[in-house]
């Protein structure tokens, strides 16, 4: 599975990041939306091998991780490290923590013929695979014989107020983030009506109302698809 991680290329020298302060007060621009970025689509039957990332643990570990890096990197005044500020950081902290892919999408395939049966949410992580998902276990009836069994592991991305590209975990609160992505599975579940979904599926209420689009630059399925 790929994993990626906001706060590489910021470790690695390459990029600058958004002040801790400009991120705190980092608010979506409803008006510009969100984007649906598919990461990776891998076996069903191998998610438990994965250790992923919800948005509730991402949101904490990141958090944590940058204010402790800001903290260890005396000199910091701007968006950027030198050398020095990087070794401390890596000595003293180990890698970044990866962001979350919390929107997944069950899928069934056979020949060039893909159908999505099932869409869910990650807020904490997909450790409840271990048990025997639900929609798993409905993948076990006979008519789903011969049939490829995949699931697409999706990050979000926003635009802020204050001109940022960002991951859903580094909006300003967890309980807007949490908010957003009840708001998007919603609207996914509305839009595709996965046969294995059972709730959601007779309308929807929305807390924030914003533009929705698809970006798959793997495989092109659903590619640009807008919400």
């Amino acid at each position: 599975m790929k994993k990626f991680s906001y706060l590489d290329a910021w470790l690695n020298g390459h990029e600058m990041i958004p002040h801790y302060d400009d991120l705190i007060k980092s608010e979506p621009d409803y008006c510009t939306g969100f984007w649906i970025n598919v990461v990776d689509e891998i076996p069903l039957h191998k998610i438990n091998d994965e250790k992923i990332l919800g948005f509730a643990d991402s949101f904490d570990k990141n958090r944590t991780y940058y204010y402790k890096a800001i903290k260890i990197a005396h000199r910091y005044e701007s968006t950027s490290l030198d050398h020095e500020d990087i070794y401390n950081i890596r000595e003293a902290l180990g890698d970044a923590p990866n962001i979350s892919y919390p929107i997944y999408i069950i899928c069934i395939k056979k020949d060039e013929n893909r159908e999505i049966v099932y869409i869910g949410k990650s807020s904490s992580n997909i450790s409840r695979f271990r048990g025997g998902h639900n929609t798993a276990i409905k993948l076990l009836d006979p008519k789903f014989d011969g049939y490829e069994k995949t699931i697409i592991l999706c990050n979000i991305i926003l635009y802020t107020t204050n001109d940022y590209y960002l991951p859903l975990e580094f909006i300003k609160e967890k309980k807007l983030g949490l908010e957003i992505l009840e708001d998007i599975e919603s609207r996914m579940i509305d839009e595709f009506k996965p046969q294995l979904n059972s709730q959601k599926m007779n309308g929807i209420k929305t807390k924030h109302e914003f533009d929705l689009r698809i970006e798959n630059h793997e495989n092109g399925f659903l590619h640009e698809k807008e919400l």
